[in-house]
């Protein structure tokens, strides 16, 4: 994708520069601390469309706040939300979307399958040929079942804020990579849409990956095909990303712990399996002091969380980040809205 096409759509942050990413995380800090002034009026008499397959609390939330607070509208499209479109039933995803192009200015899909978010894309992108650029809405992935690159870009800010926790903010703010270069993050679970998102960005910033998931449930060769498309050799060392089937081991001078859900949308069936696998999994007090991470180090978790993954006295503890990590969903939509809006041209 070039980058003239990474304004008008997110698919994955892989194809975003490192740059534009550090870019949407300053803005998004500095959106936080500035209290949404003077963009009440960037996004007026803009529409969003929102087509979310699957549930959704933080996404919804957070861009619809975003969207709205730049004085744009808002319409839910979605199949559960009881509107009665035709999208999917009584009209092809296609022909929907070529009509959605001509109306909106962004579209914010939340889908079962990835190739549904490359259909909606084929739609716009025939729209815009067909009206000579007219019709350009932007397209952002809000969830795939390979990537979530919006909740990437909170965690990305999370871990940028809490570094910068007692600097002095007389002074400019650093840079994203001169902050998050050499710190560990340590991925404990499976190896999922989140998962995917964070290989493919947190080593491109200097960051540490460390990944313990357990041996039935192996990195999908996907992501190494995904890897490889980054330039590996430009972006990424040998050290960046390592691999273990041991917590413990994982966890060890770490800096920041992530999980997500073991049991993701779809694999509910396998529910009992799950369990058993992920047992020994669990981030508890217990586990943490066998593994002696970083002094500092803090927790992360991109919600809705289950207490199997994580118990209460690290979820709603001092290391935990959770609820500004949820927090930070709006801020950084915000200023990705902001960029794709004022550098689509």
């Amino acid at each position: 994708m070039s980058e003239n096409n990474a304004v008008s759509k997110l698919m994955f942050l892989k194809e975003m520069s490192t740059d534009r990413i550090e870019y949407i995380i300053q803005k998004a800090y500095l959106l936080k601390y500035d209290r949404f002034r003077n963009y009440s009026q960037i996004m007026k008499n803009k529409l969003m469309v929102i087509y979310f397959e699957k549930k959704s609390t933080r996404t919804r939330l957070s861009c619809t706040r975003a969207w709205t607070a730049m004085g744009g509208s808002v319409i839910d499209m979605s199949p559960q939300g009881g509107n009665g479109s035709h999208i999917g039933v009584s009209e092809s995803l296609y022909d929907s979307f070529r009509v959605i192009a001509g109306m909106a200015d962004c579209i914010l899909a939340r889908v079962d399958e990835h190739d549904t978010l490359l259909e909606i894309c084929r739609a716009c992108d025939d729209a815009k040929k067909a009206t000579a650029g007219r019709n350009n809405p932007m397209v952002i992935n809000a969830l795939s079942d390979k990537f979530h690159p919006l909740q990437i870009l909170a965690d990305m800010m999370t871990i940028y804020e809490n570094e910068l926790a007692d600097y002095d903010h007389t002074k400019p703010i650093p840079p994203v990579m001169d902050v998050l270069t050499g710190k560990t993050v340590t991925w404990v679970g499976d190896s999922n849409n989140v998962f995917n998102s964070l290989m493919t960005t947190l080593p491109r910033f200097g960051m540490k990956m460390r990944v313990c998931t357990p041996p039935e449930y192996p990195i999908r060769d996907e992501l190494f095909t995904i890897l490889l498309e980054l330039d590996v050799a430009k972006e990424i060392n040998d050290e960046s990303i390592m691999m273990f089937n041991e917590p413990v081991e994982a966890l060890e001078n770490c800096d920041y712990v992530v999980t997500d859900t073991w049991i993701s949308m779809g694999d509910e069936k396998d529910k009992e399996e799950r369990m058993k696998n992920f047992d020994g999994y669990q981030i508890n007090e217990d586990l943490m002091k066998k593994a002696k991470p970083h002094e500092h180090w803090k927790f992360l978790h991109c919600l809705p969380r289950k207490k199997e993954e994580v118990t209460d006295d690290i979820f709603y503890g001092e290391k935990s980040l959770v609820f500004s990590e949820a927090e930070n969903r709006m801020w950084t939509a915000m200023s990705l809205f902001y960029i794709m809006t004022t550098m689509r041209h």
